[in-house]
């Protein structure tokens, strides 16, 4: 009888883990569970720019994200805060489906926030956003602080992250936690890669492992960018792995940075990857899109961050 309860419990803990119709995401995959999470819902003293503009005080903080991670006993995960690009205020933001297949497959936990003022696909996510200001509010100088100002936002995805208990072989009652603490990555894309610079910069520092930053700032780079995000740079907490490819925008941010970078005391990485395709097959003729959603495309860059993300997260 003994055997026998020992054998069914980590189905018994999945079961009790698994997602419900209300929290499932879109994405589909059978080696891989997806879900529609809230990650911070709280009241605050207005008036609050993580507060949805106009209210008054109190006011509610209620941000929101995708959940991803392998199938089966999942237990002390290495993770990555995946940190999305820009889309104009009222546009939906899609789920990173391509990115969360592959470093799912590779064994990570894969959580994808959207970031303040955001709103997914309202079709397949009925009022899934996040409140706050979106950054569109902004212009200029005003605009990339206040970007600055949103990396604070990552120590409650990592929070979240670590309060995650994963299905598995676990004794009923105990925490036995998804992810774990020391080998957590922030890693972003465009937009979202700024976000991961000043991130990578806190102090205190968040307590993340490693950061990844995909073609941060090539659609936005100049002077005030520049004037931004150097200082980001060499105060960078931990190792960073900077890259982009060769049409998608302005090669200056990871030619700049990567050469700044060289100089800190953290290890540092940088590469320049091929032309995207600009048709046929999956491609969309947006190189700086397709980059980042065209599973061919990660196949060719995925592997490295692996390999970055192995080294500092063991």
């Amino acid at each position: 009888m003994k055997q026998l309860t020992l054998s069914i419990l980590p189905i018994l803990v999945a079961a009790l883990a698994a997602p419900t119709l209300a929290d499932a995401a879109v994405c589909s995959d059978p080696n891989m569970v997806a879900q529609r999470k809230t990650f911070v819902n709280k009241s605050v003293t207005g008036p609050d720019l993580r507060c949805d503009p106009g209210t008054g005080s109190p006011c509610t903080i209620h941000w929101e994200g995708w959940l991803y991670r392998p199938t089966g006993a999942v237990n002390g995960r290495p993770a990555i805060i995946y940190l999305h690009g820009h889309v104009d205020q009222g546009a939906n933001k899609a789920e990173p489906c391509a990115m969360a297949k592959y470093f799912t497959q590779q064994g990570y936990v894969f959580f994808a926030p959207l970031q303040r003022g955001y709103q997914a696909n309202q079709t397949d996510f009925p009022g899934m956003k996040s409140t706050g200001t979106h950054v569109d509010a902004f212009s200029g100088l005003s605009q990339i602080d206040y970007l600055a100002d949103e990396a604070e936002d990552v120590r409650d995805a990592m929070s979240y992250l670590k309060s995650l208990s994963g299905p598995g072989l676990c004794v009923i009652g105990m925490f036995c936690p998804m992810v774990d603490p020391t080998r957590i990555a922030i890693m972003d894309h465009s937009y979202g890669g700024s976000l991961t610079l000043f991130a990578n910069a806190l102090s205190p520092a968040l307590g993340h492992a490693a950061a990844v930053d995909i073609s941060g700032a090539v659609l936005s780079w100049n002077s005030n960018w520049q004037s931004r995000l150097e200082p980001a740079i060499d105060n960078s907490q931990q190792p960073i792995y900077m890259f982009q490819n060769k049409n998608e925008g302005s090669l200056e941010p990871t030619a700049d940075l990567s050469a700044r970078a060289f100089r800190i005391p953290h290890r540092h990485q940088g590469a320049m990857f091929h032309s995207v395709p600009t048709s046929g097959g999956a491609y969309t003729g947006d190189a700086h899109v397709d980059f980042v959603t065209v599973p061919a495309e990660i196949d060719l860059w995925g592997p490295s961050v692996v390999t970055f993300l192995d080294t500092y997260m063991p």
